[in-house]
């Protein structure tokens, strides 16, 4: 009986002693497992403890110093697991054959190491705006606890308008504070993203923030430069960025009033001054005014003239001599470029240039100034039908002056005189040699008939 103790003792020893080896290799050594696991699903892991006997404790610690958990026996088993339940969990053994006093830290073999990640899809813990409502200048904050394992992919940014506060990678608690805002920041701004395990839909949490402001143009600048023509439509065109909506007002600047040009506003902050027809007293600088309970703004604009000078007008002719002629007119608007007049003659059925450049030195534009201009070096007696067109410096040319002038130059009296004396120089001369030539003519005939005579007689 003693033998046989003795034996079972013996047997004992040698496989204590074996499982203490083979305890020592893996914790030398241990190999660490992954385990990926959804939240709310079941773990379930052996310990692959082969040898036990009844003095060898097997049991589980999680290498976690802020919680405490103890698992007893090879069997690790979670039901319904958090995701605070990630994190690397260890298999012990302890041989509990000697007493506490006796055992060794040594004793407490770690014999294999896994590690558990807990997955669920990204979700927001947390979200919060404050305050919904500011004026522009000020800032707002937004709060966003953003969680999600695999890392989740978020970001915090106004959706109508696209302006983003952050994005990130990863689980984060984040506190955004806004610069200072403008009216572009109004409208709805959300904290949204996910990961994988939300299947390509993005979780989202959002609040529509509302920015009180004065009205600004949209665009961002006040001055504007319009290039008008007379006779075409001209337009001003502001849209504006205000809350609450702003009120409008158009003027001229040097005072002219414009209170019979259409006006038209929109809920949407724009407004337009239309001028269907466009004459020359509309050129020049406009400011509007934009109001609203916040504050007020102002835009400037400047119509420039563009296109071809005025047509001249009420051409007229005086002084007419054999050789020269008083022309006068008056001219129009240059449309902001100095302009030039010539005269034209019509020659066939086109008008050819006939004279030099006469140009305006009018600070005025030559607005209904008076022209007088003295064409010479013209042919007596000699019809003319002329007209005159304005050119600018932007090479526009205006119509012809509508109707022309005809007129027909006086007979030079110099001319005349020299003309009546070498008339009857050339008729007492032509008389003087037609009588020469008869008288000749005579004496030889008279000579033929003497000597006639005398032949006569000698034959009688």
């Amino acid at each position: 009986m003693l033998e046989l103790n003795v034996n079972k003792i013996f047997v004992t020893i040698f496989i204590t002693v074996l499982s203490l080896l083979i305890s020592s290799a893996a914790t030398n050594q241990p190999g660490i497992r992954s385990y990926k696991i959804l939240e709310g699903d079941n773990l379930l892991v052996i310990c692959n403890v082969t040898i036990q006997t009844p003095d060898v404790d097997v049991y589980w610690t999680k290498n976690d110093t802020s919680h405490y958990f103890m698992r007893k026996g090879k069997r690790l088993e979670i039901l319904n697991i958090k995701r605070n339940y990630s994190g690397d969990y260890l298999c012990h053994t302890l041989n509990t054959s000697f007493s506490v006093q006796d055992r060794d830290y040594e004793e407490d073999k770690i014999v294999q190491v896994i590690n558990v990640d807990v997955q669920y899809p990204a979700e927001i813990k947390n979200f919060n705006v404050e305050p919904y409502e500011v004026i522009e200048d000020d800032t707002f904050t937004i709060i966003c606890d953003f969680q999600g394992n695999p890392p989740p992919v978020w970001s915090i940014f106004n959706r109508e308008k696209g302006y983003g506060m952050k994005s990130a990678i990863g689980p984060n608690n984040s506190t955004q504070v806004s610069p200072e805002v403008t009216c572009d920041y109004s409208g709805y701004w959300e904290c949204t993203g996910k990961n994988m395990l939300n299947y390509g839909v993005n979780v989202t949490r959002g609040h529509n923030i509302t920015v009180y402001c004065a009205p600004k143009p949209l665009t961002g600048g006040y001055n504007y430069i319009i290039v008008g023509t007379v006779g075409e439509p001209v337009q001003l065109n502001m849209s504006a960025k205000a809350n609450p909506h702003a009120t409008y007002t158009w003027s001229k600047d040097d005072g002219t009033d414009i209170s019979n040009i259409t006006i038209q506003d929109t809920d949407l902050d724009d407004t337009n001054l239309t001028f269907p027809l466009f004459s020359v007293p509309l050129f020049g600088n406009y400011t509007l005014k934009m109001s609203n309970a916040i504050g007020t703004n102002y835009a400037h604009y400047q119509i420039l003239a563009d296109g071809k000078p005025e047509t001249p007008t009420q051409l007229q002719i005086s002084d007419v001599t054999s050789d020269s002629v008083t022309l006068q007119w008056t001219s129009g608007f240059d449309m902001g470029s100095r302009q030039h007049f010539i005269v034209m003659e019509l020659s066939g059925n086109q008008y050819i240039q006939f004279s030099d450049k006469v140009y305006n030195n009018y600070t005025n534009h030559g607005i209904n100034q008076t022209w007088t201009y003295v064409l010479d070096k013209l042919s007596s007696d000699t019809s003319y039908n002329m007209t005159v067109v304005a050119v600018n410096e932007h090479a526009f040319i205006s119509a012809l002056a509508d109707p022309s002038v005809a007129f027909r130059t006086k007979s030079n009296p110099t001319s005349s005189k020299t003309n009546v004396t070498l008339i009857l120089g050339l008729t007492f001369g032509t008389i003087g040699t037609l009588g020469m030539i008869a008288f000749i003519v005579y004496v030889v005939k008279f000579k033929r008939l003497r000597s006639s005579y005398g032949t006569m007689n000698s034959v009688y």
